[in-house]
């Protein structure tokens, strides 16, 4: 019987250390935001959401974004729409940086300069 009390204490130990483990959850929505700005691109940033549910919007107070094409191919309208659907999610809040790298053709010029306005 005393054995079973102290198997109980030892997975009850094992259970809060595995849950103080996520110390990255616990630092600041704005600490947090700031990483997700430093990874290679807006997309990896999203993606990153599906981690926590606590993560979900974060990516929205990313301060720089970068949308790259992949291979530097003229953008496809998948492309567009995703820049589009991203930058309408986002809170008009201040960006440090906008970076697009892609190709494209006269008529999305304006769209383009839509993006940066």
């Amino acid at each position: 019987m005393e054995e079973d009390g102290q198997n109980q204490a030892l997975k009850r130990i094992r259970f809060e250390e595995e849950e103080d483990e996520d110390r990255i959850s616990e630092l600041p929505d704005s600490l947090l935001a700031d990483i997700l700005s430093r990874l290679p691109t807006t997309k990896d940033a999203i993606r990153t959401s599906t981690l926590s549910k606590r993560w979900q919007h974060l990516w929205t107070a990313v301060s720089n974004l970068i949308f790259r094409h992949p291979d530097g191919l003229f953008a496809c309208p998948d492309f567009f729409s995703f820049v589009d659907k991203t930058l309408t999610q986002r809170p008009h809040s201040k960006l440090n940086k906008l970076k697009l790298v892609t190709r494209y053709g006269n008529w999305r010029e304006s769209r383009v300069h839509n993006w940066i306005r």
